[in-house]
Formats: structure tokens, sequence, C-alpha cells
């Protein structure tokens, strides 16, 4: 027989629900509390840190002073600083190293090239290659002359001894200090290639290069050697083998004619054409040249890297 419940026990029940919730409820006050004290604890952390990154940046990012180094030219390191915004900048991340590169290099016409470097702690570097008058191109009635890299450095009258003739070269717009606006950009790529090709042979006495037409390139060294007919790939390959051939030929009074042909074989024989490729400042010495040298035709087989 089931015994009832009493007033006195509902009563008691009801108590003890009321009092677990109480509890419940502290416990989760409690916790709510503890969260949000860890909350703030971590805030105050995270500042802390951000802040003490913020100090070690600027300590480790301070400009301590900026050196210029390849300055040997007609301009001053402040000159050089100034152009590149860096005269009064105080933090290595406010400025754009290639922007200032291209301001030294818009703002003083005679420096061809300028690298900025960031050197950790707070030193930045400048260095500069100056621009050397290199090519001589006539425009009109006018002669340009040309840094190694196609930047216009001045413009005159006449063609300048010394500097190498580029021939079969248009030139849309100049501007003095500026790089040239070529007709054809990539012949006077052509024209580097050839030019870097023959400096690493230590062949640097260029006296004109014709890229009319380039896929038989003209080009003469001093007044004693004319090459024709390669492309200027076969060009670069077969220039070992040309700076051979030039310095096996010790016979100063004769005048050579170097043919490239398209199966790679270079031709040796006398320059009998009308070519004018010597020289101004040598053109007296052709009178040393025989009227008919009788210098033999030598073909040197395609795969050869050297006449011997």
């Amino acid at each position: 027989m089931m015994k009832k419940k009493t007033k006195k026990n509902t009563e008691q029940e009801v108590q003890v629900s009321q009092n677990e919730r109480m509890r419940a409820a502290a416990k989760s006050r409690k916790k709510e509390k503890r969260k949000k004290e860890l909350l703030l604890a971590f805030g105050v952390i995270f500042v802390v840190l951000i802040l003490a990154a913020l100090v070690g940046s600027f300590a480790l990012f301070y400009v301590e002073g900026v050196s210029v180094s390849g300055n040997d030219g007609q301009y001053t390191d402040e000159q050089i600083i100034a152009a590149a915004g860096l005269a009064d900048v105080s933090n290595m991340l406010s400025f754009r190293s290639n922007g200032a590169e291209k301001a030294i290099e818009w703002a003083l016409p005679y420096i061809e090239d300028a690298e900025v470097h960031r050197v950790l702690p707070g030193k930045i570097t400048v260095e500069v290659s100056y621009a050397v008058e290199t090519y001589s191109v006539q425009v009109g009635n006018v002669w340009l002359h040309l840094s190694r890299m196609g930047k216009v450095l001045s413009s005159e009258q006449i063609h300048e001894r010394g500097m190498i003739e580029l021939r079969g070269i248009g030139i849309n717009r100049y501007t003095v200090g500026e790089p040239a606006e070529f007709e054809d950009a990539d012949k006077f790529e052509s024209v580097r290639r050839l030019y870097d090709a023959a400096e690493k042979e230590g062949l640097q006495n260029l006296t004109f290069i014709d890229v009319s037409n380039t896929a038989s390139v003209k080009f003469a060294f001093g007044s004693r050697f004319y090459v024709e007919g390669g492309n200027i790939a076969m060009t670069e390959k077969k220039m070992p083998l040309i700076a051979n051939i030039i310095a096996e030929k010790k016979d100063t009074d004769s005048r050579y004619s170097l043919t490239l042909s398209s199966d790679g074989s270079v031709t040796i024989g006398d320059y009998k054409g009308s070519e004018p490729y010597i020289p101004e400042e040598t053109a007296q010495d052709s009178e040393l040249v025989p009227a008919d040298p009788q210098i033999p035709t030598v073909v040197i087989d395609p795969d050869a890297d050297s006449v011997g």
C-alpha cells in the first residue's frame, strides 16, 4: 500500500529544488566571472606584447645612417641620397626601395643603375653605377650618344670618336637623361647581346654594329676585322672562335672578312668590300693596307671553338 505524500514532504522537496537552482546559478556566475578575468588577462598580455613588438621594431628598423657606394662620378653622396628621398627617413619600412632607385635614375641622368638595400639593423646602402657614352646613333641631323643600356646622355652635331656607331636602329622619341624610345626594341637588345658577348671574350674595340637585318648582323673590330652573316644567337655562340681568329691574325697590315654561314661555319678571307667600317681616327692607316692583300680563304668547321 502506497504511502501518501504529506504537505510537509512536498514543502521540503520544493525547498531542496530551490537550493539546487541557487547553487547552480552561483556556480554559473562564478564560472562566467573566471572566464571574464581570463579574457581580461589575455587581453592585457596581448596589448603588452603588441607594444613590445612596436618598440622592438622601431628600434630594429630605426635608420642610423645611409651610405653610398660606387660613387666615382659627378654627383655627391648627398645629392644621391636626396634624390632617393632618403635624406630625412627615420624608419626602414617607410619607403619603397624600388621607388627610391627609380627616383635616383630619373633625377640624376648620368647614373645608369641604382640599387637600394636595407641592412639590418639600422642601415641603408645605395649602390650606383654611372652611365658611360657607349653608342652613337644618327637621328636626323644630330648624333645621339647612348649609354650601354640605351639612355640618351647627349646630343651632338658630330659622331664622337671611340664610340660604337649603331646602324639600322631607329629612335621614335628621346629626351636627354632618359632611355631612348626605339622603333624596334628587339634590335637594340640584339646590340646589347652582341656587345656583351664581345666583352666576355675580351674584345673591346667594336667600331660599328649594323642590325638592319637581324638575320645577318654586321660588325667590325678596329680597322682590321669585318664580321657578317649570322643572326644574334649564332654570333653569340661563335664569338669565342672569332676572338681566337683575331688573336692569331697578328699581321696588322691586313684586313680580314669573317663570314658566318647558316650551318655555323666561319669563312676567313681578305676584306675587299666598300663598307666604311674603319674608324675616323685610324682612317690614315688605310694607306698601309695592300691594294689586293693575299689572304687565303679558310673555312672553319661549324663545331670548332678555335682555329687550330
